[in-house]
């Protein structure tokens, strides 16, 4: 199974109210950005660096919200 659909099953199934609000109001991919302090960050600091021994770089944000983007245009065309 692609990651996209591992992520889209995993989404589907937990689906709330405030994100489904929050996808449809997002028209274009450009609408996405990543700040330091976002859950996608915590939550890949909580699984990739519990310690906090790596320092996260600006290029680890831009990398995050290219796939983020990525992502978004992956389940907008299935």
């Amino acid at each position: 199974m692609r990651t996209y659909d591992k992520i889209l099953t995993h989404l589907r199934n937990g689906l709330s109210e405030n994100f489904e609000i929050l996808y449809k109001s997002i028209q274009n991919k450009d609408d996405l950005i990543v700040i330091f302090n976002c859950e996608l960050f915590r939550i890949l600091n909580l699984h990739y660096n519990r310690s906090n021994q790596i320092n996260i770089s600006i290029s680890c944000k831009e990398i995050a919200q290219g796939s983020l983007k990525e992502f978004f245009v992956a389940i907008q065309q299935q």
